[in-house]
């Protein structure tokens, strides 16, 4: 994403069921464990996280995925963007 709105939502759907763990920057919004999609809620910025942490949000995931799904809705646009 190119900005960072606190309370925002964001869902992942990856090829695979995973379990989502240490999630850091964000909220899960959901139980995390076997998911094939999972909805993260931003938390706000924090100053006290290194530099590279500030502006994004990050998790485990068991087993490693290989591609996911990003949903996207207004106001950021219209359809998905797989990553």
């Amino acid at each position: 994403m190119d900005t960072w709105q606190q309370d925002a939502r964001v869902t992942l759907d990856f090829d695979q069921a995973v379990s989502l763990s240490d999630v850091w920057g964000a909220q899960l919004m959901e139980e995390g464990e076997g998911v094939v999609t999972a909805t993260f809620k931003l938390l706000p910025f924090n100053h006290h996280t290194p530099m590279d942490r500030r502006s994004a949000f990050g998790f485990d995931a068991t087993p490693p995925f290989h591609s996911m799904l990003i949903q996207r809705g207004p106001p950021f646009g219209r359809g998905s963007k797989r990553l």
